[in-house]
Formats: structure tokens, sequence, C-alpha cells
């Protein structure tokens, strides 16, 4: 009996040992800055095409809700700024909603989780722990956790992965839409980190976007989209806008059905005036759409055409 309460033990105690400290594996500290790569593709009515872009992540500030610290998390996971913060109790990284539901804040992901695990109630999506292991980053091995979360939205099927390497947080983010008319997703891979002041990865990756360039520091009185220029180009377009005070900014380009395949910018940016450029070489010809959204908040949305 007593051999077999040990033997219990030992197992337990092994299941439980790949996690000593779940909050590294999404460590919340102002200033830790990510660098991104996104392979995205798409296809519909007949048409494919892929493209690759560069973006960033950034935890910010923090700021006090409910007699709660958060972290104020640029582009958690390539979606939307975050005030996030974690719960040591219940080793979750939550997120801040302000209703009433939950205490006002939501469950991203069970950090603590051993593996086959959901996030259980008071979720945003009710992620499982699907895989554990050792992952090659930057030259160390380290322990990471894999997330899951599929489901059906209209006539579509839709997927989510997201992985967490142990003292880094997010490297990897996996996203697939399926449906009879048309299919999409994109690739996010870490390629690079500022994390509490030392760089690794790709060195020689500058921390912003490619293609983005400040032609103004002077402080616009407001936010403004400009008509991208020239128009209509061919391959090439240079679209400019106002940043009034420091913003998270999205801009994103769309087909003629007014769905979203490209993001150009998703990025925290300081005020000032700016230019996004596009390169349009893999894409056919047509009328396209690019939407300047700041904080989540729609902005202006104009017209340009490519002619090959």
């Amino acid at each position: 009996m007593k051999t077999i309460l040990v033997s219990f033990l030992f197992v337990l105690q092994s299941v439980y040992s790949f996690d000593t400290l779940s909050t590294a594996y999404c460590p919340l500290r102002i200033g830790d800055k990510f660098i991104y790569r996104q392979n995205s593709y798409w296809f519909a009515g007949g048409i494919s095409g892929h493209d690759s872009a560069i973006y960033s992540s950034e935890v910010v500030d923090t700021v006090s809700n409910n007699g709660r610290k958060y972290y104020v998390f640029s582009n958690f996971i390539g979606l939307s700024t975050s005030l996030l913060r974690y719960d040591t109790a219940s080793g979750k990284l939550l997120k801040f909603t302000g209703t009433d539901t939950c205490g006002g804040e939501l469950t991203y992901f069970k950090l603590s989780a051993i593996k086959d695990e959901q996030n259980g109630s008071c979720s945003i999506q009710n992620y499982s722990c699907n895989d554990t292991g050792f992952v090659n980053l930057f030259g160390s091995s380290l322990k990471f956790k894999s997330f899951s979360f599929g489901w059906v939205q209209g006539i579509g099927l839709h997927s989510r992965t997201v992985k967490f390497a142990k003292n880094y947080g997010c490297y990897y983010v996996n996203y697939n839409s399926q449906s009879p008319y048309n299919n999409s997703g994109y690739t996010d891979v870490l390629k690079g980190a500022m994390l509490n002041g030392i760089v690794y990865g790709d060195t020689s990756m500058t921390f912003s976007p490619l293609g983005l360039q400040q032609t103004s520091s002077s402080i616009p009185e407001k936010f403004s989209l400009y008509q991208n220029y020239p128009n209509p180009f061919n391959p090439e377009t240079k679209i400019m806008f106002d940043v009034p005070l420091r913003s998270h900014i999205r801009i994103s380009v769309y087909d003629v059905l007014g769905k979203e395949f490209l993001v150009l910018l998703n990025e925290v940016l300081n005020a000032g005036t700016f230019e996004v450029s596009w390169d349009a070489e893999n894409y056919p010809s047509g009328t396209y759409f690019y939407r300047l959204i700041a904080d989540g908040e729609i902005i202006d949305t104009k017209k340009m055409i490519l002619i090959k």
C-alpha cells in the first residue's frame, strides 16, 4: 500500500512539475517588446493570394481598475490592446472588460493548465491546453504551452492556436477560417524581442513596422486619413495619416466585399504624421479599401485602385 501511494505521489508530482511558475509564460513588464512576422493567405471567388508583414506588440503602461493593477499590452497575440493581469491564485491571465459579468474581467489563458485542461467559466474563449514540451527559441531550449480553440460563426469554421514559451511569452499564433465560399488565415512567428532591456533573436530587425515612416513630429489637431498616392497605382502606394496623441493604430486593407485580408500596421504610435507603404505586387488589379482605426475606433475608410 505504501509503495502504491509513493508511486501515485510521484506520478502526480511529474504531471504538475512541468509548470513551476506559470507567470513566466507571459511576463508582464513595461517596456518589453515583441516583433512578429505574419504570413497570411486567402482564397475567395477563385482568387488566391498570400502576403507577409511585420508587426510589433509591447507592454506600454499600467492602469488601476477596481483596485487592481493591469498592464496595457498593445496588440496582444496580434489582436488588440488589452488590459491584462495575472491571478496567482488561479494561474490565469485575466483581461479587464469593465462589465458586470464575472467581476469585470475574463480569462484569456489559464497559464497554469496541464495538458487537455480548459480555461473554464468566465473566459473570453474556452481555450484548451493542447500541448506542452520544449521549443528551441533564440538558441535556448525553453518549456512551452500551446492553447487551442475552435468555434463556428455563421457558416464558417474558425480555429486559433497560441503558444507561449517560458520567460518569453507568446511566440506563435495560428488562425484559420473556412467556409464554403472562402478560406483565409495567418501565422505569426516571433522573430525578435526586447525583454528587460535585452534584445533577443534577429537583432538586425528594427523595432518598428516595415514600410512605416514618420514624416512630421508636429502634433496634429485630430486623427486624419489621407488619400493614398499615387492612385491609381502599380504596384506600390503610400498611405499618410495623422495621430494627435499616443494611440494604438491599425491600418487594414479590404476587398470589395468588405473582407479584411491584410494588416499594414498594428502598432502603438506617438503623436505625429506618418505614412505606410503597400506593395501590391502579388495582388490582382481591382478596387480596394483601406481603413484607419485608433484605439479600437474607426476613424475613416478610403478607396484605392490597383491597375496592372
